[in-house]
């Protein structure tokens, strides 16, 4: 479960099974456990401790899953996915995920800093106003076609 973007199909399931199978012993509980807000740890030790399996509309409800999709849609619904990734600016997307990766796994006052040595790095290098005009007419042309 060390995905950044997890699709599931409807008739899928996913389990924590480190516990059944001790010679791969290794930190997924930890990442499992890791990838979900608070509220929702104790259910992560549930599935890291039992080795069950979880249905995917359970997994999607725990945060585990990204989306959940008809098996039949899972692999288009992944490119199509892919292909709105890759749409984006790419220097802007490097950076986003950037600052995602660092500065969700550390303090509030570390991230806020990620994220401002990011931006003025960002500026410096990868903003010019012609781009920032053709981006935006991307962006407005982008959220009409999907309204």
């Amino acid at each position: 479960m060390t995905s950044d973007l997890v699709l599931c199909a409807r008739d899928g399931s996913i389990a924590e099974v480190t516990l059944n199978r001790p010679e791969v012993m290794n930190a997924l509980s930890f990442d499992l456990r890791t990838e979900l807000t608070a509220t929702f740890r104790n259910l992560a030790k549930e599935l890291s401790l039992c080795g069950n399996f979880l249905d995917a509309q359970t997994a999607y409800n725990w945060g585990l899953v990204n989306r959940v999709v008809d098996p039949d849609d899972l692999l288009p619904s992944a490119r199509a996915l892919a292909q709105d990734i890759l749409s984006t600016d790419r220097p802007t997307r490097e950076a986003m995920l950037d600052i995602m990766d660092r500065g969700w796994n550390t303090t509030l006052a570390e991230g806020l800093n990620v994220e401002a040595v990011a931006n003025e790095s960002h500026s410096e290098n990868h903003v010019k106003s012609e781009k920032i005009a053709a981006r935006r007419h991307e962006i407005l042309r982008r959220g009409r076609s999907q309204a």
